[in-house]
């Protein structure tokens, strides 16, 4: 009940910069690659971001979080508060085409999420998928950064490394084919999310993470990388809370510590 007390408010000042004839007419459910969004889900998620986040950096700091130096995990929160702090300018600020194409995103970005979990349910498989989520975020990143007209070559190619990484953990048959419509679906979506102007927006960001220190950059990366997994994997329906980001970090330590016990057992220097 206080989530959609909360949605509500998010809702009103969306009006506020559409006016109500505009907001009933531009935020009406969608539905792309078989997943139906509505304007209440996004609010919700804006919501659930907003208890969410404030947490987990209190978490980061804390002394309980002994992944990094203090200094290097103060970095690490101040750096989450920036983009947190230009993606409500883009949602409230006086620009409505932005602020409607932030909606469009964060829509995007839930059935992103979506299709995580559909992968999820059809490989029955958490540490191969973290594995091959983590070899997608990161290729695609890279692939986002060529020339327009060489990203296509180079996505095909990332499809088949996932592919080549499902068979070789002996998924085949049905269940293959519908892991590799969905990875194809999810390089879709992705791909729009990435052209939009907030997608352009987050860009900047990870530009500035991949000039300065290295170890903010590998430690965001395992925080996001945890934030992803506990959207994608918690077993209730209750909005993300810390305990929710705590449960999805040691998950993720636990996931990569198997992948590199098996890269050993299958070294042929082993």
């Amino acid at each position: 009940m206080l989530n959609r007390r909360l949605s509500a408010v998010a809702l009103a000042l969306v009006t506020m910069l559409y006016g109500a004839t505009q907001v009933h007419a531009q935020l009406e459910p969608t539905t792309e690659y078989g997943i139906t969004i509505t304007p209440q889900m996004i609010f919700d998620a804006i919501q659930e971001s907003q208890d969410f986040w404030p947490g987990v950096r209190k978490h980061i700091v804390s002394a309980e979080f002994q992944v990094a130096e203090a200094p290097l995990r103060n970095d690490a929160v101040k750096f989450l508060k920036n983009v947190d702090s230009r993606l409500s300018e883009l949602l409230f600020g006086s620009d409505q085409q932005q602020a409607k194409e932030l909606l469009e995103f964060l829509g995007a970005r839930l059935r992103k999420f979506e299709m995580y979990r559909k992968l999820r349910t059809i490989l029955n498989d958490d540490a191969l998928l973290a594995q091959c989520k983590d070899r997608w975020e990161m290729e695609v990143r890279t692939i986002y950064r060529l020339a327009e007209a060489e990203q296509p070559a180079a996505t095909k190619k990332l499809l088949e490394q996932i592919k080549a990484d499902m068979q070789a953990a002996r998924v085949s048959g049905e269940k293959l084919e519908k892991a590799v419509e969905q990875w194809n679906l999810l390089s879709q979506n992705m791909g729009k999310m990435n052209q939009s102007r907030v997608g352009q927006v987050m860009s900047k960001f990870e530009d500035e993470l991949r000039a300065g220190d290295p170890r903010l950059r590998e430690l965001l990366t395992a925080i996001l990388r945890a934030s992803d997994w506990a959207t994608i994997a918690r077993a209730d329906s209750k909005p993300l809370r810390t305990a929710h980001f705590v449960i999805a970090w040691e998950s993720c330590l636990r996931y990569e510590r198997q992948q590199a016990n098996q890269a050993t057992e299958s070294s042929p220097l082993k």
